[in-house]
């Protein structure tokens, strides 16, 4: 049994429709003569054990919880919000009254027909609310984005204000909200996930944050990774694994341990391998990067260990490669079985930390060597970044003056690094006050969420 919709299209709630657009996907339909009024995809959580305590976190916030308000930390004096959100599981936000009101689930911002879903269920939500007009809009800072082209068709037809948030900032808006952080007081807030447009035209995803819901800046990241064919390195993370071992190894030596290692042997097979590995290798020896795609994703990190310790081949759907590695490491039990990986950290111009992630991936491979165990590798590793980020932001905190530290981020639902970073911090640092999500999803289902309070800040 399925939901009547194809993948990242709404749920049809049409009979005819239904039959005539799901017939090569069904043998039977089970219909009913009730009108379907508003579509809403079922709620999903994941449940983290931490000390035999279950910790729920949202994925996708919607049937049962909508349209549950979350409090807001101030009133908004009649003033009305809208908060677009990104493009992957996207819902949309309404502020009001002191309330922020989420959307059901709406999905990927990739299709006509999720366009026009959003368009109507915005609708209905300000019909709900009796909102006839918008003051301010927010949405993301990436350009190409269908609901940044919908912000700024609403700020030009409404004559109203549209401010882009980067991603991560609104990842800490909604952590700080879901946290019910006093709005002067400023956190430190970890990013983690896959991709979001950065300030300096780079992908962000491994960041560390210093702000409130009026002031905020990136002031820690991970290394920046090379994404040889931006998107096609997405897909096929071999190529940033490939870049990261180039940067220690040749290309000829890389080759040949490839060859012999069962798992990896099918990445010299690849099309256009020996292209791919020969231009990485001039360009790193070069020392430029102009013109190439550079990430600090976390999200990309885990990928390439998951290639690497033959987790998984490629990236068939989001989040894929770093998925599977999280259950390649859930067999290992036991501490006794952990490596203990070091991860070096940098200060570069500016004072801005970047945590080198490329000397775990060469401590991985020497391992491989070795015939180390593959799934207490992964593990190991998992633990090795949560532990230097939580590191950093207790140094961090310290510096800045910060009393609160939290997590945001679709990295939070690796149980792993989310279990490790929290618990590393409560046993080193007594004066640290631990935030997490409860109420707004930590991936992208909660964007749209955390940019409510931060366009609301510019106009208060």
């Amino acid at each position: 049994m399925t939901s009547g919709n194809p993948s990242n299209i709404p749920i049809l709630i049409n009979n005819d429709k239904i039959q005539n657009q799901l017939e090569q996907v069904a043998d039977y339909f089970l219909l009913h003569d009730r009108e379907i009024f508003q579509r809403a995809d079922d709620s999903v959580l994941r449940l983290h054990m931490s000390d035999k305590s279950e910790y729920p976190l949202l994925i996708r916030r919607s049937r049962g919880y909508i349209p549950e308000p979350i409090k807001l930390p101030w009133d908004t004096k009649n003033r009305t919000v809208l908060g677009l959100g990104a493009e992957m599981y996207n819902v949309g936000a309404l502020g009001i009254g002191g309330r922020c009101f989420p959307t059901q689930h709406i999905g990927h911002m990739t299709t006509m027909e999720n366009v026009d879903f959003f368009d109507a269920t915005i609708e209905h939500m300000k019909s709900l609310l009796g909102i006839r007009s918008l003051d301010v809009v927010g949405g993301d800072l990436h350009p190409q984005f269908l609901t940044t082209k919908m912000g700024q068709k609403l700020a030009s037809e409404q004559s109203i204000p549209f401010f882009q948030f980067q991603h991560h900032y609104a990842h800490l808006g909604a952590l700080a909200l879901d946290a019910k952080v006093d709005p002067e007081e400023k956190i430190i807030c970890v990013a983690l996930d896959g991709t979001g447009y950065g300030e300096d035209g780079t992908i962000w995803g491994g960041e560390i944050l210093f702000g409130n819901y009026f002031d905020y800046e990136r002031i820690a990241h991970l290394e920046k990774q090379i994404l040889l064919g931006g998107d096609q390195a997405i897909s096929n993370p071999h190529r940033v694994l490939l870049s990261i071992l180039l940067s220690e190894y040749s290309f000829d030596d890389i080759t040949s341990n490839f060859k012999t290692i069962p798992w990896l042997s099918w990445i010299p097979e690849t099309k256009d391998y020996s292209i791919i590995g020969h231009r990485l290798e001039k360009t790193l020896n070069s020392n430029s990067r102009v013109g190439l795609h550079e990430t600090s994703s976390c999200g990309r990190l885990l990928d390439v260990i998951s290639i690497l310790l033959g987790a998984a081949k490629t990236r068939t759907y989001e989040g894929e490669p770093a998925i599977k590695l999280e259950s390649f490491a859930e067999k290992v039990t036991g501490k006794s079985n952990i490596l203990e990986f070091e991860l070096s950290s940098r200060y570069l111009s500016g004072g801005m930390i970047e945590i080198q992630t490329s000397s775990l991936i060469h401590d991985l491979w020497k391992c491989l060597q070795r015939g180390e165990n593959r799934r207490k590798l992964a593990l190991s590793a998992e633990i090795a970044i949560a532990r230097k980020l939580a590191e950093i932001s207790i140094e961090l905190a310290s510096y800045y003056g910060a009393s609160k530290i939290g997590m945001s981020g679709g990295v939070c639902y690796n149980q792993v690094i989310f279990k490790e970073f929290y618990q590393y911090i409560a046993k080193n640092s007594s004066s640290i006050a631990l935030i997490a999500h409860k109420q707004i999803p930590c991936g992208d289902g909660g964007i749209s969420i955390g940019q409510i309070p931060l366009a609301l800040a510019k106009i208060l």
